[in-house]
């Protein structure tokens, strides 16, 4: 009996220590599993960071700088000073904006001189006139050095002064590697940017909408899906260009830069390079897309308060050594809107600062169209209202008469009552001179 005892316990002992043993074996076989598949997806993840390799491109210099954010995404040479060639006329027609008095002067005929219609057959014949916005067209699209000239005369005095504005503009955006000597682009010596300075001059060129409409207008000839504009221009080596592209993707917007580029790899260059800039842009959204932000006066509106949302979201790129609470924001809202003003009309800005600096805007636009008022929209009072106001003074004028016909009402009701009792009053004595002259009764003093 004491054997069988003995015999069981030992089974029982044998049993647990086998179950030990195969609990021990499967955790040490999940656990090399575990560390198999986190070593795999840290092998994927190395994989996958050294495909975002630096693209190797040709150009003299280049960068892919982010116009949402400021950021730059990439650069090669970037300080290094060169002739922009036909880029300079992206600062040149923001001179000109900034010079008009109002919207109205795009619309302004400037007369053709015989010097610039022998310079550029595409413009009418001398003496004849072309709209300003025509003018800015040509220059921006055409490169036409013609119109540029005619641009500048009608914006300034002197070539000399528009220069000088030229290079007071670049200065106030912080360009540091930057001086102009001529509004066309024509080599000078002492006329030279970066590719750095270039980014920064079309990031503030597309704050301005009609530089960003007539950009897009032009034809590209890189096929990438999100290009939006682009601008070129030979230098003085027919084979080399300076080159300008912006793309947007997820309403972040990059632009590429490439000077000294070279005619024949540069479509594939820039294509190369906006890939490259959209892995590794920074993308902390500050705003959401769509959000209402605010309303916008319109002049001579039939609403004459509108309600903006932002165009697209609005990013922010943050230093490493940088915190969120550095980021700032601000709404500013256009004071000169007038009627009419169509869907998707741009009525202010949304703007991002980093550290009191400007980064990056986001446009405010409409969602309904905003047509022509009545005369008191000159006063910005909308048709709405100007029909709550007549409502109002109608409303008050019956008022006013109810209460003047109530009171003459009253008044004929008081004098009824008063001749009521002076009839009544006589009525009373006329029958107590009656009864007085019945008995007899005469008064004696």
């Amino acid at each position: 009996m004491r054997t069988e005892n003995n015999s069981n316990l030992i089974n029982t002992i044998r049993q647990t220590l086998v179950a030990v043993i195969a609990v021990l074996l499967a955790t040490a076989l999940m656990t090399t599993f575990s560390f198999d598949a986190v070593y795999a997806a840290d092998k994927a993840n190395a994989k996958t960071k050294i495909t975002i390799t630096e693209p190797k491109i040709q150009a003299g210099s280049a960068v892919v700088y982010s116009a949402s954010t400021s950021q730059l995404v990439y650069a090669y040479h970037e300080d290094r000073k060169v002739t922009p060639g036909d880029l300079t006329k992206i600062m040149t027609a923001m001179i000109v904006i900034d010079n008009m008095h109002s919207k109205k002067e795009f619309n302004a005929k400037i007369e053709v001189t015989s010097a610039a219609a022998s310079k550029d057959k595409k413009l009418p014949a001398a003496g004849e006139t072309v709209k300003l916005s025509k003018l800015l067209e040509m220059m921006l699209v055409g490169g036409s050095d013609a119109a540029t000239d005619l641009l500048v005369s009608y914006s300034t005095s002197s070539l000399e002064t528009f220069v000088n504005q030229m290079n007071a503009k670049a200065s106030s955006i912080g360009l540091m590697d930057t001086q102009f000597a001529n509004a066309t682009g024509a080599y000078s010596t002492r006329q030279y940017s970066s590719a750095y300075d270039c980014a920064v001059i079309v990031q503030y060129a597309l704050r301005y909408e009609p530089i960003k409409k007539i950009l897009m207008t032009a034809k590209n000839d890189i096929e990438y899906g999100s290009l939006e504009g682009s601008m070129q221009g030979m230098v003085e080596n027919p084979s080399s260009l300076q080159y300008m592209g912006f793309a947007s993707e997820k309403d972040m917007q990059l632009v590429v830069v490439m000077l000294d580029a070279d005619g024949k790899t540069r479509q594939k260059e820039a294509k190369s390079l906006l890939n490259y800039g959209y892995k590794k842009v920074t993308m902390n959204t500050i705003v959401q897309a769509d959000k209402k932000v605010g309303k916008a006066k319109v002049r001579h509106g039939a609403r004459t308060m509108v309600p903006a949302y932002t165009a697209g979201k609005g990013y922010a790129y943050i230093p490493p050594e940088g915190s969120e609470t550095l980021v700032q924001t601000q709404v500013v809202m256009y004071d000169d809107l007038v009627a009419p003003l169509e869907v998707g009309s741009k009525v202010g800005e949304y703007r991002i600062y980093v550290a009191d600096e400007l980064k990056g805007t986001v446009d405010l636009v409409i969602k309904k169209d905003v047509g022509k008022g009545w005369p008191p929209s000159y006063l910005y009072i909308s048709n709405l209202a100007t029909v709550l106001c007549v409502l109002g003074v109608l409303l008050i004028l019956y008022i006013i008469l109810r209460i003047g016909a109530y009171k003459r009402k009253r008044r004929r009701m008081k004098e009824l009552k008063r001749q009521q009792k002076i009839r009544e009053a006589a009525r009373r004595q006329l029958e107590i001179e009656e009864d007085r002259k019945r008995r007899g009764w005469t008064y004696h003093n």
